[in-house]
């Protein structure tokens, strides 16, 4: 079975498949945007354009993730994450030509199957995590992987700027760059320990809000729980929100370079990355599972 511990070279491959992975979606995003920024015209069109890149990054993660989280249960979880590397592949070869045709329609259309394709590979990524390492191992692990998910999305972001100020916005020159590091994503990917497959006989749900709505109710009946779905998902809903506002504020008010656009975005997620040690710092016996629990 081999080490479950986070020295393992199998959880080191894991950890290098999430980081490249974040770091493309981020990339990818951020050259989009910049570059819808520049060819479209006036503060309200960019704030409809960032709304709809907003929605695009969330509608595959509410619809997909119930079909993705039974699929990770049915198979491979290792197997899972090598198919949507390679299909990481194949999006970015569609970027290529959504770049080449210069619309951005179809840069939208690729945008919206990475997202997909990140929708598919979250559930296996998290489950496969109690696979690969023993218990007490196993909050290391999840540590690890979100503090080299905030590194990537920092780099990814910083590097999506810097890539369009470098290559003065030729987006098929930057394409084979991101083409590159999906390649790099499915290699590691692929030094990823086997897994069990997990034995499940429950039928495939084809309605996939029948089990949102089965499983909410049974997370309302725990109070602490339902507040930390919550706090997560505020967290989540406002970072987003105000990434897209940085961005237009940068670009349309400052009058910031796309570099020092994409700068004013790495900030904010070295303050996310920053402010993830605060709970583990706060003095103990303040807090519970989070600051909606916190003592008076």
């Amino acid at each position: 079975m081999g080490e479950k511990n986070c020295k393992s070279h199998s959880f080191k491959a894991f950890m290098a498949t999430q980081f490249l992975g974040a770091f493309n979606d981020n990339a990818f995003k951020i050259v989009i945007s910049l570059f819808a920024l520049s060819v479209l015209s006036g503060p309200a069109v960019h704030a409809r354009f960032m709304s709809l890149i907003s929605a695009l990054f969330i509608i595959p993660f509410i619809v997909f993730s119930p079909y993705a989280g039974q699929i990770a249960d049915r198979y491979s979880k290792r197997n899972i994450i090598v198919g949507m590397k390679i299909a990481e592949i194949m999006i970015m070869i569609l970027g290529l030509f959504a770049f080449m045709s210069g619309k951005i329609f179809w840069m939208c259309v690729v945008l919206f199957l990475m997202t997909l394709q990140s929708a598919f590979f979250g559930p296996a990524k998290y489950g496969i995590l109690p696979e690969m390492l023993g218990e007490r191992e196993l909050s290391k692990g999840n540590g690890y992987m979100g503090m080299w998910t905030f590194v990537a999305i920092i780099i990814g972001t910083a590097v999506g700027g810097q890539l369009m100020t470098v290559f003065t916005g030729d987006l098929q020159r930057i394409s084979f760059i991101l083409i590159g590091v999906a390649i790099s994503g499915a290699l590691s990917s692929l030094l990823i320990r086997q897994t069990k497959v997990v034995s499940n006989q429950r039928s495939f749900e084809i309605n996939p809000f029948k089990d949102i709505s089965k499983y909410f109710l049974e997370i309302r009946r725990d109070r602490a729980l339902f507040l930390t779905l919550l706090g997560v998902g505020y967290f989540w809903f406002l970072g987003s929100m105000f990434q897209m506002n940085v961005m237009m504020y940068g670009h349309n008010f400052l009058n910031l370079s796309d570099v020092k656009t994409s700068l004013l975005l790495v900030s904010v997620s070295i303050g996310v990355g920053l402010g993830s040690f605060f709970p583990e710092n706060y003095p103990k016996g303040r807090l519970s599972l989070g600051l909606f629990l916190s003592e008076p």
